[in-house]
């Protein structure tokens, strides 16, 4: 999936906050594993020192946000996980369609 987006102009990053225990600020260890375990194919970054909590509100975690890259706009901010492919592929095709 990721490639496939990819190819479109679409970057997805993982941005890890917690390490699974709430307010404990995620490190490189536990996102490397995390990834693994979720068959992450894009890149995913840890927030050890929690300085994002100050951008993002604590009780929307995950947080998915689509971002025009060229204008840094927020397309469509949605909290919660998604928890399939369809659910993923909707929420990318429908906000690429917003920058096309």
């Amino acid at each position: 999936m990721y490639k496939n987006y990819q190819s479109k102009g679409v970057e997805i990053i993982g941005v890890e906050l917690e390490n699974g225990t709430p307010g404990q600020p995620a490190d490189v260890a536990y996102v490397t594993q995390y990834a693994r375990q979720h068959n992450w194919t894009f890149p995913a970054v840890a927030d050890p020192i929690g300085d994002l909590w100050a951008y993002f509100p604590q009780n929307a975690v995950p947080l998915n946000l689509a971002i025009d890259g060229s204008t840094m706009a927020i397309l469509e901010s949605s909290a919660g996980a998604m928890t399939n492919a369809s659910m993923i592929n909707e929420f990318l095709d429908r906000n690429l369609a917003k920058v096309q």
